[in-house]
């Protein structure tokens, strides 16, 4: 059943009584058991990643073959509408998100960079501010 489903059925009190109890069983588990707790840190990074490329295509990411031969390890994708060359700011990631600019976007508007490069890209877009 969807969320609006229930709701319609059982009503807006049931919904979040239920989520609750939801919540906590899944919070439990996840401070008790790190089998659980590991799976769902990689579910959830997938997932993450997954929401800023369409259809989920990342392979088609520039310097995707090179993060994957790291096992993604170290690598961040990164949005070049971000930054402009110079790296002087061109769009912070809430104004990406306010424009429907941050998620679900072609592959050609991200890269993979090592995360320590992203890092230093964004700090020197700081320092010209």
């Amino acid at each position: 059943m969807t969320k609006q489903e229930i709701i319609n059925k059982y009503g807006i009190e049931y919904y979040e009584r239920r989520k609750a109890q939801m919540n906590a069983c899944h919070k439990k588990r996840y401070d008790n058991d790190a089998t659980y707790r590991k799976q769902q840190q990689i579910e959830c990074n997938n997932r993450r990643k997954e929401y800023y490329v369409k259809d989920g295509k990342l392979e088609l990411i520039q310097n995707y073959e090179l993060a994957k031969a790291d096992n993604f390890k170290g690598w961040t994708i990164h949005h070049k509408l971000e930054l402009h060359s110079d790296y002087s700011l061109r769009f912070t990631r809430e104004s990406l998100i306010k424009l429907d600019l941050y998620y679900n976007r072609p592959p050609n508007e991200l890269i993979w960079m090592r995360t320590k490069e992203h890092i230093g890209i964004h700090n020197k877009s700081r320092v010209r501010i």
